[in-house]
This record gives C-alpha cells, structure tokens and sequence, in this order.
C-alpha cells in the first residue's frame, strides 16, 4: 500500500461518513491504495496518461466520497465522465444517479458520490513529469583488506559512471570502533 495522502485519501467526518479523494500524485502515473476505514475497505486506483487521468473509486456502504479532479495535472482539461457518462464539459450537466456537484476552486473539480464503485475519467492534456534525472550507474568495490582487524569492517570504494567517458570514485574508509558500538563508554 501507497501512503493514503499522495492518492489524497483522508476521513472528512468522524467515522468515516464522509472522506475525500483528492490526489496529490505530482509525477507517479498509477497509484493503487486500500485503506481501511471503519466502514469498510475504500480503494482507490489513480492512471494518468497523456490524455486521460482516471480515479476508479470502491466506495463501502454508509459513505460518502468527494472526489476531486487535479486540475494542475492538465495544462487543458475538456471533459469528466463518471462511468462513461459525461457529467462536466465546462459546467456540470449532471445525469449520473449517485453522483452530485460539490463545486470547484483553483486545484480541483469536485463531486460527491454515493456509496459504491464508480470510474471517474477525465480527459484532456497532461504533460507528464519526471521529478530528476535518472540517477548514473554505480559499481562498487571492495578495498585492500590490509589493516582489517578482526572488529573493523573493510572499506569500499563505490564508482559513479555517467553516459561520457568519466567516472568518479568515492571512498568510504572504516568506520571508527565507536561509530560501531557507540559513544566511548556506552555498553
């Protein structure tokens, strides 16, 4: 399980009457979360592409979601449709049995749902992020073995490789007696 803050999961009311979903998914493209509440297991399972971002939704019975729509995850947002009927386009135009308008304000485009499992999708233009760069190859290998006594441990030299011809080495030398068992003193 994903922690339930990034799929934006958290009790609105005690006892999980009313909880929302309002994903907080930055660059992750699929995020799938059961948390267990009171009322029962509640599932979320976020899919962002370049033109779709998709929130199917297990609701338990007794419950009432608000589901949100990122709007910051589109640079163009066009339509939402919950279970393929298309209930935004703009403005809500409803026409969903169990599903009502819960408003919208600078991050999300939200709806109330009624217990029960809904697909949410929303369609538009997502440009897709990667939080760095991937990170270059490592390799590690071990140093002399010469000065090992029997309590220190031996050193190992780790080689950053990038796409040139160059490479880095980094050296760890032994870590001191007290850096193994502690402070002088301490048993």
């Amino acid at each position: 399980m994903k922690h339930p803050m990034i799929a934006g999961v958290s009790p609105v009311a005690p006892g999980w009457n009313e909880y929302q979903i309002l994903p907080k998914e930055a660059f992750l493209t699929a995020i799938k979360v059961t948390i267990p509440s009171i009322k029962g297991p509640v599932t979320v399972d976020l899919k962002k592409t370049a033109s779709e971002y998709s929130i199917g939704l297990i609701s338990p019975s007794d419950t009432t979601a608000i589901v949100g729509i990122p709007k910051r995850s589109f640079s163009t947002l066009n339509v939402i449709k919950v279970n393929d009927a298309t209930i935004w386009n703009g403005t809500y135009g409803g026409g969903v049995n169990g599903i009502a308008w819960h408003g919208e304000d600078a991050d999300y485009v939200k709806f109330k749902t009624a217990p029960g499992t809904w697909k949410f999708i929303a369609l538009g233009t997502l440009p897709l992020r990667s939080p760095k760069p991937l990170p270059p190859r490592l390799r590690m290998t071990r140093c002399s073995t010469r000065n090992h006594g029997p309590l220190r441990p031996p050193c190992w030299t780790a080689h950053f490789f990038s796409a040139g011809p160059r490479f880095r080495s980094m050296s760890r030398p032994p870590m001191p007696l007290t850096g193994i068992i502690g402070p002088a003193g301490a048993i």
